[in-house]
């Protein structure tokens, strides 16, 4: 041993135990309190079984902790939340309504309660739409990060339709508007 390699007391290097000296076990694990800082355990592991982390187990039963993240998803397959994505079909369906009624009813551009109306229907479809179709990609995004996801077809399709018809909304909200800007 010439290399400034001694051979520890008790034991020999690569031992069948899987430590570096006799009786240890992994990495400075096992029973001669090799660990860091003192510990017993590898790599601050408690347990005689050594090894990145001892024989403790978190409370999932796992030897390697919870999530990515500490939290979320746990293991358990997710997919879009349709919450989101249902109140913005909603409100594209509302948009879409008003917007049909002022064009096609007993209104006429030139009356007040046409803006207001197609004001509403922007407001809705334009502001609060956008909101709930960025808050659900916010919690898809979440979930992606935090656990298993799956992509569901028929809830893609959904975000779909609901992003389209909030579009529509919008712009012919803002048609109604123009037309009610230029009959002034």
């Amino acid at each position: 041993m010439s290399q400034g390699f001694t051979q520890p007391p008790g034991g020999t290097f690569g031992s069948s135990s899987g430590g570096f000296s006799g009786g240890q076990s992994g990495f400075g694990g096992g029973s001669q309190g090799g660990g860091f800082g003192g510990q017993p355990g590898g790599f601050g592991g408690g347990a005689p079984s050594g090894g990145f982390g001892g024989g403790a187990k978190s409370s999932s039963g796992s030897r390697f902790g919870s999530s990515p993240g500490g939290s979320g998803g746990g293991g358990r397959l997710q997919s879009a939340p349709v919450v989101w994505v249902a109140a913005g079909l909603a409100l594209g369906l509302i948009g879409i309504g008003l917007n049909a009624w002022l064009t096609f009813g007993s209104l006429v551009a030139t009356d007040g309660l046409f803006l207001v109306i197609a004001g509403i229907a922007w407001g809705l479809a334009g502001l609060v739409g956008a909101l709930l179709i960025g808050k659900h990609m916010t919690e898809v995004n979440t979930r992606k990060a935090t656990g298993f996801y799956t992509e569901d077809t028929g809830k893609k399709v959904l975000f779909n339709i609901a992003a389209v018809l909030l579009v529509i909304a919008v712009i012919w909200s803002a048609w109604d508007i123009a037309l009610w800007m230029g009959k002034l």
